[in-house]
């Protein structure tokens, strides 16, 4: 494999560690919501046995089924099972509005029950998760085991409590004042860097990039009027990336050791 197939390779893998963890979470929320509707319309059934009623129970024991099998076996089939199953909710909820709209214009019914709005909701997510199938399959085909399992390895080794204790590793802070996933953590081996970007306060990835490490450069840009940390841009393939960020010092001393350098006030800073 040359390089350029094996950057491919391992940005696939990352993009489908992320797909797949997406899916785990959709697959407990399918089953929290399964349960949630197989209790209610179990217990409405001894009461009011309509065909309606049996079909949300159906509904609601399918979600649990669908929700354990992604959960699983996360796959572009398990994406497939997902999609069919909150279509077929959110067109029982439209039939059941439906319904009761026309009984309630005949005057069987004092209110219309149901609500539209969390059936159309149930089918935009089944359209969703249908369209998500062709981005898992590709990122599924564009990958091969050892990229995957490189990219867990790497996943493991960025998410320590302290950045500074792994000598590979360097952190950047964004300086946005609002900015939901301001941490990112890039890892250097053999010439590549692997940068994530995580959630604050969590041990949550939602980014995952793969680049040649002589492809990125800090540009060093002032010292920060309060605190110690320094204020510098990132670089990848000479383009600026979006915002601004804040290094340590000590981090600041570590990336000369991988990366290129713009500026000076680093380097006074970490005191080489």
């Amino acid at each position: 494999m040359n390089s350029t197939d094996q950057f491919i390779a391992l940005n696939h893998a990352g993009a489908l560690h992320l797909l797949r963890r997406n899916l785990g979470s959709a697959g407990l929320s399918s089953i929290i919501w399964g349960i949630v509707w197989t209790v209610l319309f179990g217990l409405a059934l001894p009461v009011a046995p309509t065909p309606l009623n049996v079909a949300y129970f159906l509904i609601g024991l399918a979600l649990i089924a669908e929700g354990v099998y992604v959960r699983q076996k996360p796959s572009a089939s398990a994406i497939r099972v997902e999609a069919v199953t909150l279509g077929a909710l959110g067109l029982l909820g439209i039939f059941r509005f439906a319904t009761a709209l026309v009984a309630t214009s005949q005057g069987q019914h004092k209110s219309i029950i149901g609500n539209p709005l969390f059936a159309l909701i149930m089918i935009f997510n089944a359209y969703q998760s249908w369209a998500a199938q062709k981005v898992y399959t590709e990122a599924e085909q564009g990958t091969n085991p050892e990229a995957v399992a490189t990219i867990s390895r790497i996943l493991e080794e960025s998410k320590v409590k302290d950045a500074s204790s792994s000598p590979n590793l360097i952190e950047l802070k964004s300086r946005a004042l609002i900015t939901e996933n301001p941490i990112w953590r890039i890892l250097f081996e053999n010439g590549v860097a692997y940068m994530t970007n995580w959630k604050p306060g969590t041990k949550k990835v939602v980014s995952i990039a793969v680049v040649p490490q002589s492809t990125l450069m800090l540009q060093v840009e002032s010292e920060r009027w309060i605190g110690k940390n320094v204020n510098i841009r990132f670089l990848a393939g000479g383009a600026l990336l979006g915002q601004k960020y804040e290094i340590t010092p000590a981090m600041l001393e570590r990336s000369q050791l991988f990366l290129g350098m713009q500026g000076d006030v680093g380097a006074r800073r970490a005191g080489v």
